[in-house]
């Protein structure tokens, strides 16, 4: 097996497991409820968000999204256990649990249709910043999902820096 066909295997192999071992545990992202926020000021502070470049085509909850995502940073603060993300003057805000997770859902009125480079039908767009603060290699994912279709969307990978 040529070697460039052999570490496309592993990698693939390796990135299954782990999803298997994420969902096996629970850790999948879900937004935290308010008897789950973290209690502490652990996790309190100021944090980068970024987005990495995707541009391709995925396939998620039977629609298939043309995808161009660029790269930017998105800068968050964590305040008593409160995720903050000001999104055009308006803030959105989610809870942290005890172990760093967090999921915030952030509205936009902006459609779909409206965005070059993304092909799906007329639905709201919501971005959402999934993530883990506890790590040191702190990471997570970005989706420029559809409210109407469970927020899914478009997916890349989200890397957190605390600043």
């Amino acid at each position: 097996m040529n070697r460039t066909l052999h570490t496309l295997l592993n990698k693939t192999t390796c990135l299954l497991t782990t999803v298997l071992l994420i969902s096996a545990c629970g850790l999948l992202p879900t937004v935290i409820p308010d008897s789950q926020r973290v209690q502490s000021d652990i996790y309190d502070g100021n944090y980068s968000m970024e987005v990495q470049k995707f541009h391709g085509q995925q396939s998620r909850s039977g629609t298939r999204y043309t995808c161009k995502l660029n790269k930017y940073k998105a800068f968050m603060k964590v305040a008593d256990g409160i995720v903050s993300y000001n999104y055009k003057n308006k803030t959105t805000k989610t809870n942290v649990s005890d172990k760093g997770l967090f999921m915030l859902i952030v509205p936009t009125d902006q459609s779909y249709n409206r965005i070059g480079g993304v092909s799906a039908e007329s639905n709201k767009i919501v971005l959402v910043f999934s993530g883990n603060l506890s790590n040191l290699d702190r990471s997570g994912s970005y989706v420029l999902g559809k409210k109407g279709n469970a927020n899914d969307g478009c997916t890349t990978k989200l890397k957190i820096a605390k600043i």
